[in-house]
């Protein structure tokens, strides 16, 4: 009965905190990385160093287009939730979910975790 609840509660996806999202990008790690904040947000607090693209994730498909056709896709907002839901959106337009990450606790997580941002 446990393994029903955990693949009923579990992601098609990949959530990893904010501190296994750092030590990743510090090891090489290169995914292409999105920020579904809106643009007021990035620009006010910074971006994940690296990032790619901000789209606000209700519009995410506007971009979709942009994105590789291969390799991990690293999606954040503030504290995680937007970011899931773009990351359904995302599945359900074809992108494979197990190239998918969703950062758990989001922006406000990293850059509190000592995540390396950038304002450009």
């Amino acid at each position: 009965m446990r393994g029903f609840f955990k693949k009923l509660f579990s992601t098609p996806y990949r959530n990893l905190s904010a501190n296994q999202v750092i030590t990743k990008l510090d090891n090489g790690w290169k995914p292409f990385i999105i920020d579904v904040r809106s643009h007021g947000e990035a620009n006010g607090s910074g971006k994940v160093r690296g990032c790619k693209i901000v789209q606000p994730h209700f519009n995410i498909l506007k971009i979709r287009r942009k994105i590789p056709k291969e390799g991990d896709i690293l999606l954040y907002c503030a504290g995680g939730m937007r970011s899931s839901k773009a990351i359904y959106t995302l599945i359900d337009s074809g992108i494979e979910a197990e190239r998918l990450v969703n950062m758990r606790g989001g922006f406000r997580a990293y850059s509190s975790s000592g995540g390396k941002t950038s304002r450009r």
